[in-house]
């Protein structure tokens, strides 16, 4: 095995603009590679190795190419300075178990989206806001997006059903949260009638106290001493 960040760190500067691991080596590189000093980066393409995990910091940086390698996550796209720059992300043949698309739907000009024969087993869609919802349903009506696990048969289809479900959950509870808000006022409406109601009698009541006291008045002036 060969230490990845050793070879990277020997083999290239840190200002150059296109990283690519193409020619034969003595053997697969390995473990995490740090990239955050390789600040001019906007190209890497490094595949059929064995990394497992990337730091970037490069804020121009539009293709991504890690086919075949054993990246278990997605967490580490997030040391990305710039969401907007990125266009590609090949992650073919990897061992991502699950995708943040929360996380995938913050970079909105990817346009190649490659995750397919990885076993992935869970998607992530629970947290989206409506305009990560669409832009996911965009990527999958224009074919951007191949999640095809040949593994656990996770296809654009369930995602698409996933995103299609949370959308209908969330249709729901803005209906739920209608009708209780229609039911909360309602009864205010109501507790407002009855009180509209209680001044009303309580004013008559004022009244024929009044009525009372002056009859009683006019009495007393008008007995006998």
């Amino acid at each position: 095995m060969v230490n990845a960040q050793e070879y990277i760190n020997n083999k290239y500067k840190k200002n150059v603009t296109y990283l690519k691991v193409e020619e034969p080596i003595s053997d697969k590189l390995t473990g995490s590679l740090d990239l955050s000093e390789f600040t001019k980066l906007k190209w890497i393409s490094i595949t059929k190795q064995e990394l497992t995990s990337l730091t970037l910091n490069s804020p121009d940086l539009e293709v991504i190419n890690l086919a075949e390698n054993k990246i278990k996550s997605l967490s580490w796209l997030s040391t990305l300075p710039n969401k907007n720059s990125l266009t590609k992300l090949h992650l073919f043949n990897n061992e991502i178990t699950d995708v943040d698309f929360n996380l995938l739907t913050s970079f909105p000009n990817l346009a190649s989206i490659h995750l397919g024969a990885n076993p992935l087993s869970y998607l992530h869609v629970d947290n989206l806001t409506s305009e990560q919802s669409e832009l996911l349903k965009n990527w999958i009506d224009d074919k951007k997006i191949n999640i095809t696990s040949l593994k656990n048969n996770l296809s654009l289809n369930l995602l698409g059903q996933l995103v299609e479900l949370k959308e209908e959950n969330e249709e729901l509870r803005g209906r739920k949260e209608q009708s209780q808000n229609e039911k909360l006022k309602a009864q205010i409406a109501r507790l407002e009638e009855e009180n509209t109601n209680l001044r009303k009698a309580q004013a008559e009541a004022m009244k024929q106290i009044r009525i009372g006291l002056e009859k009683l008045e006019v009495n007393i002036e008008v007995a006998p001493k």
